[in-house]
């Protein structure tokens, strides 16, 4: 591990180069560094867990890697890449208001088809009832408009029928495995808030939910989506409830 990236001179430097203040200025920048870090290091790990198990790795193999049981491994990073609870506070805090729309417009897709749970494909919907909201954008440019998706997606779950369902939905363990890859590409790309664009990457990203298999189908690569997302990103930081 000699050979990592970063050492603590580095980020000494990072500190004293963007902070020209007093020595608490420093110690308040270093804390919101050390912070930052820690919340990179969990990304860092679930993604490349979530890599390994879509190259088909058990639990029990990961857990063998790292000399864990497969029961202590799945408990601590199962439950933590797709776990958003309401003891997260801050969690929806960096969702901007076209986002949090999205997830309004999931839930009353889900109600409509009169089913108990919010999916992935109900996500990719909520993006598809918000044409103009950069995530849309972003999968029209990779040629999934709002209408081609609502159309794909109507051809695996349905149309609306019935009367819609009234109750609160819990999101499936997919569904908020989207939520948490949509905050982990915000932290990849380098912005402060979690947006439309970063909901359609979760979609795409979570390879075992019904949205990520009617995109692939649709041929939108994550590659082409996440430069799509990057390249219609706005200048100023949306808004936030």
């Amino acid at each position: 591990m000699s050979d990592l990236p970063l050492s603590l001179d580095s980020l000494l430097d990072y500190v004293r180069d963007r902070d020209a203040g007093g020595p608490l200025d420093r110690v308040a920048a270093a804390v919101e560094l050390a912070a930052k870090l820690g919340r990179y290091g969990d990304h860092l790990v679930n993604f490349f867990i979530d890599e390994a198990r879509a190259a088909g790795e058990s639990w029990a193999a990961i857990g063998e890697r790292l000399g864990l049981s497969r029961q202590a491994v799945q408990k601590r990073y199962a439950g933590q890449s797709a776990q958003v609870s309401a003891a997260a506070n801050d969690f929806f805090d960096k969702f901007v208001n076209d986002a949090k729309r999205v997830i309004v417009h999931a839930q009353e897709e889900a109600r409509q088809r009169g089913v108990g749970y919010i999916g992935t494909e109900h996500l990719l919907l909520g993006l598809a009832d918000e044409p103009e909201c950069s995530g849309a954008r972003s999968l029209a440019r990779c040629g999934a408009s709002a209408e081609v998706v609502t159309a794909a997606v109507n051809g695996r779950v349905g149309v609306p029928s019935g009367e819609p369902r009234t109750d609160k939905l819990p999101f499936t363990l997919n569904g908020k495995s989207v939520l948490d890859h949509a905050l982990r590409e915000s932290v990849r790309l380098g912005h402060e808030y979690v947006g439309t664009g970063h909901l359609a990457l979760g979609c795409r990203t979570v390879s075992k939910g019904m949205a990520a298999e009617i995109l692939g189908n649709l041929g939108v690569s994550y590659d082409a989506l996440r430069q799509a997302v990057a390249d219609l990103a706005p200048a100023d930081p949306p808004l936030r409830a």
